[in-house]
């Protein structure tokens, strides 16, 4: 058995402050931990947000690209609709200036709320004869004969916060543009 003396005097000296340390030490570890997570989830908020945004303009090109059908339909073999264009190249669309008075000039779709987020170019693209004519011609309507009338609709919206959708559609139809 040790001395009363020599207990008394190695215990308290070694152990002063140790768990002190170690709880500040963990301490920091869970802080580290939480503010890493905070940042994650943060990130997270951001790209769901994004995503979002992307979709609703990918969604309000599809609904440019409705308009613009629904112009054809009512101007078919009557009158050439808005933003109409027959040209010898086809337009590309990552080429189009949207938002200047260049040589075309795409027509805006107004949304319920009055607010014109999203524009499009109607091109007459040419004609064909089809050796079968019992082939459909999509949204333009039936054939008259073998001959169709091509136009390629292409479709832009942006968003508030700046994300940006092109859509390029071709429409058939049996009447002459």
């Amino acid at each position: 058995m040790l001395p009363k003396q020599i207990k008394q005097t190695v215990m308290p000296s070694r152990q002063k402050g140790v768990a002190l340390f170690m709880a500040l030490v963990i301490l920091l570890v869970l802080t580290l931990l939480g503010v890493f997570s905070m940042n994650l989830s943060r990130m997270e908020n951001m790209m769901a947000g994004n995503s979002q945004f992307q979709t609703t303009a990918l969604s309000n090109a599809e609904l440019a690209v409705a308009a613009a059908e629904q112009a054809m339909l009512n101007s078919l073999g009557v009158a050439k609709p808005g933003c109409y264009y027959t040209t010898t190249e086809t337009i590309d669309p990552s080429k189009l200036d949207w938002d200047s008075d260049a040589a075309i000039t795409p027509c805006d779709y107004v949304f319920a709320n009055g607010d014109p987020t999203a524009s499009y170019v109607i091109e007459y693209a040419n004609w064909g004869i089809d050796d079968d004519c019992s082939k459909s011609v999509g949204k333009g309507g039936g054939k008259s004969g073998c001959i169709h009338f091509d136009f390629v609709i292409t479709a832009q919206a942006e968003t508030s916060r700046g994300a940006k959708r092109t859509v390029q559609t071709v429409y058939q139809s049996a009447s002459p543009p």
